[in-house]
């Protein structure tokens, strides 16, 4: 997460106002640690996506078909997402990102 809070001044700031406790619950709902394995929102009734719907019984049959459309968007791109990155190469990007970012940052007149 080092490279996300150079990268992205939000989260920096989203992370410091978790920490002190500032943030709404709704808010707090994206600085946890870990996120649920799959996610299922209404984005019609709930388009900032805070009540997650994946859990309840009535929407399983929504939940069963975006699985599968899934699936077959993996399997027709060649996705290797589900192969694990090595961690090394993925930190190499990361700082290559994080350098590059760094460099784009307005420069303030004095």
């Amino acid at each position: 997460m080092a490279n996300l809070e150079r990268t992205n001044p939000i989260y920096a700031l989203m992370r410091r106002l978790h920490a002190e406790r500032k943030l709404t619950p709704a808010q707090a709902k994206f600085m946890a640690p870990r996120r649920p394995h799959e996610e299922l929102y209404d984005l019609e009734r709930d388009p900032f996506e805070l009540t997650d719907i994946a859990g309840q019984p009535q929407h399983q049959a929504t939940l069963a078909r975006v699985r599968a459309a899934l699936e077959a968007w993996l399997e027709q791109t060649h996705d290797t997402g589900r192969i694990p990155e090595d961690p090394d190469v993925r930190s190499k990007i990361l700082d290559e990102h994080a350098r590059k970012m760094e460099g784009a940052k307005p420069q303030t007149k004095r």
